[in-house]
């Protein structure tokens, strides 16, 4: 028998189907002779991904842009104290879009703002602490701290913070073991007036006995307290001094040294022109006062150029990267402070629809953006300019709440911490890299994006830890009560005239009604926009409505079956003139339809028909949600089933909302967040590529590479690599 000599680093496999069966056999060869090195599609795919960095496809789609814009360190801590530098490791950025990472409820009332480290975030829900997994959305621990948490917990040295009406407490932050309590903070009857600010092996807080106190982070233990007169509501650091705002009006500055303290200045201002809550940088203070934006000096020398009248009433001050941002009842004012006086760099006007200032909540600033909170959603602008980049809508009560961590922007809406995220990737990375590092922290779906920034249309695969390319990562439903829902949009609520709507699903059950997507909002009057469903006899039934009544409904069933445990593509299409529905890229029926499509407020649902009206709920697993506002062709549905499920959609600018669901609720259009509810899981399932049932070879090559983990901080060496097949 003829011999067949292979290079010794690349492992092929013979796919060899039969009556519809394919088995795949993983065969090493050892070359017996010296030859030359010829490379498999495998070996130069990986090579090519190990030379190319990330910046230079940085402009290669809008996706990859903000991947890009978007980079945070793995481990970055949130501004930690009003908006302060001073838990904050520098160069942070955050989300370019507002795409929704997950939705996280406690169940609980949330009462106090997200801090985070060590890879979590922490708040508190009346008188829980929680700890969730900035990366999994998972609970990492939660402790009952008998009453009511009174300010947001604070971070320092690997411990976590917190006081309520009878306690000051110390927590392990990757644990939630307590390491001390002590109940002298009440031993007056006062009550905590002020945040806590941990700081140079303090904890520093006010209380209503009129006094600033200083606890050692230790032990506990009573440091040293400093008569202020009448409650502190704010405190802040500047050039190592303590400055601290009362309910009367006036600013003080404190130094200590050792166990004592003592007040360096202190300046009373009007009640009406009160200090707002101070950040500080260096010497200098930065606060707003009435309509003005004032900064003093920790030596109470005013700043020069200041105070600088501003028409608006200032409601909170941030500063970073020498940037002092003052939120105001009307928009936002930059002022760059320098030596010799300070310049307003831009001033913005909030539109109508931002709604009023939410009057304690702080402008979050990074070296690019700045983020602030209206009483109807989060707006991010350009801290350059001002020119404003985008405004994400928020439902129900929103909280003066926020943090920047990981690159995610955490807000507090709803009763639920809602992370705007984004993808991971060091700009000066290899694709190789930074590919491997999105996979193995959960970021699959950004993955897949850079993947097919440098080959689109390739047949390869990647894995990193395991050479598999036989699963697919996506939520799963439990068929009672879990869905995902994106907010009423423009986008979603208008696409009269044409749609496609693009699901993978497999479902546990047989004959059963069962939701895929929907538009349907029975609240506002059972107003029927347009649906996806698993019909009770194992059909795929598209629904349309031109009025939003039943009576004028159409629905298109499928002429294919569908079986329970098996992926398929459904995708259903409206063009003007005619529904169609096709599974797995092939037609299934089509009728005459030209009635348009009624244009609705309601929400958008995966996994059930409408989540006002808990019926229809879908038990298994769906996988890259795309929804269009064009009819795409014949070729570009099955370009959809060829990729497979969380391949990138095909080339078409009319895509309104694309959710991979392959770890989050994330939409990479942007446009129209989604959050789970009611036990969403995110879990791995069997199953095969559309492109290797033609396989008849297939080709690997991997190498060890030092890939990080978000969540833990440490750097783990793993086998990564590329599949190619032909």
């Amino acid at each position: 028998m003829k011999g067949i000599v292979f290079t010794m680093d690349a492992l092929f496999a013979l796919v060899i189907a039969a009556a519809g069966i394919s088995v795949l056999l993983y065969v090493t060869y050892t070359a017996q002779a010296p030859a030359a090195i010829h490379y498999s599609d495998a070996e130069a795919i990986l090579e090519s991904l190990a030379s190319t960095s990330i910046s230079s496809v940085a402009n290669s789609s809008w996706i990859t842009q903000g991947i890009m814009a978007q980079y945070a360190g793995a481990n970055e801590t949130s501004p930690g104290f009003l908006g302060g530098p001073y838990a904050n490791s520098g160069g942070v950025s955050g989300p370019t879009r507002p795409i929704l990472d997950f939705a996280f409820n406690p169940q609980n009332t949330i009462t106090t703002s997200v801090v985070a480290a060590y890879g979590n975030i922490y708040f508190a829900a009346n008188n829980i602490i929680y700890s969730v997994n900035a990366t999994t959305n998972k609970l990492t621990w939660s402790v009952n701290t008998i009453t009511n948490v009174a300010k947001t917990p604070v971070l320092y040295s690997g411990m976590l913070f917190f006081a309520n009406t009878t306690n000051l407490t110390a927590v392990s932050a990757l644990t939630g073991a307590r390491a001390w309590s002590t109940n002298s903070i009440s031993s007056a009857g006062a009550t905590l007036t002020s945040p806590i600010l941990a700081y140079d092996n303090q904890l520093v807080f006010g209380m209503s006995d009129a006094y600033v106190h200083s606890y050692r982070t230790s032990n506990g233990t009573s440091y040293w307290s400093n008569y202020t007169g009448t409650n502190p509501v704010a405190i802040a650091i500047a050039g190592g001094d303590i400055a601290v705002v009362t309910s009367s009006g006036s600013l003080y500055i404190i130094v200590h040294a050792g166990n004592t303290a003592k007040q360096v200045y202190s300046k009373a201002f009007a009640v009406g022109n009160a200090p707002t809550k101070p950040v500080g940088s260096n010497f200098r203070l930065f606060f707003g006062s009435g309509s003005s934006a004032n900064a003093t000096y920790v030596n109470g020398t005013t700043a020069a150029g200041f105070p600088v009248g501003i028409s608006q009433s200032v409601t909170d001050t941030a500063y970073y990267n020498g940037y002092a941002v003052y939120q105001t009842n009307g928009g936002d004012v930059a002022i760059v402070p320098s030596s010799t006086g300070s310049t307003t760099e831009w001033s913005y006007t909030a539109p109508g629809y931002f709604g009023s200032a939410l009057t304690n909540a702080t402008p979050v600033v990074t070296g690019s953006m700045i983020y602030t909170l209206w009483a109807n959603g989060l707006a991010a602008q350009n801290v350059s300019t001002g020119n404003l980049e985008w405004f994400a809508g928020l439902q129900g009560t929103i909280s003066p709440y926020m943090a920047l961590a990981y690159g995610r922007l955490y807000v507090v809406a709803s009763n639920e911490v809602l992370a705007y995220g984004s993808c991971f990737a060091p700009q000066q990375a290899t694709l190789l890299s930074a590919i491997s590092t999105m996979y193995t922290n959960s970021q699959a779906g950004c993955g897949m994006t850079l993947l097919n920034s440098l080959y689109p249309n390739g047949n390869y695969s990647f894995f990193a830890g395991r050479p598999s390319t036989n699963t697919v990562q996506a939520a799963s439903f439990n068929g009672a009560s879990s869905y995902v829902e994106a907010a009423s949009s423009t986008s979603l609520n208008s696409p009269s005239t044409a749609l496609t709507i693009s699901a993978w699903i497999k479902t546990n059950a047989a004959n059963v009604q069962q939701g895929i997507v929907g538009k349907w909002e029975w609240s506002l009057g059972n107003l029927r926009q347009y649906y996806l469903q698993v019909y009770s006899d194992n059909k795929i039934d598209f629904f349309l409505s031109p009025d939003g009544s039943s009576t004028s409904q159409v629905e298109l069933i499928s002429t294919n079956q569908i079986s329970p445990s098996t992926w398929y593509n459904v995708v259903g299409v409206y063009n003007g003139n005619n529904m169609k529905i096709y599974i797995d890229g092939s037609l299934s029926n089509s009728i005459p339809y030209s009635s348009g499509i009624f244009s609705g407020t309601g929400k958008f649902a995966i996994g059930i028909q409408d989540p006002s009206s808990p019926v229809s709920y879908f038990n298994g697993m769906i996988s890259d949600v795309q929804v269009y506002n064009t009819a795409l062709s014949p070729s570009q549905v099955q370009q959809l089933y060829a990729k497979g499920a969380q391949g990138t959609p095909p080339a078409n600018d009319s895509i309104i909302s694309w959710w991979p669901l392959n770890g989050g609720a994330n939409d990479y259009s942007g446009t129209n967040p989604g959050f789970a509810v009611g036990g969403v899981e995110y879990a791995t399932s069997t199953y095969t590529l559309p492109a290797f049932a033609g396989s008849y070879v297939v080709s690997k090559a991997s190498i060890p590479l030092p890939v990080l983990n978000y969540t833990t901080g440490v750097s783990n060496i793993i086998s990564v690599g590329v599949y190619s097949w032909s």
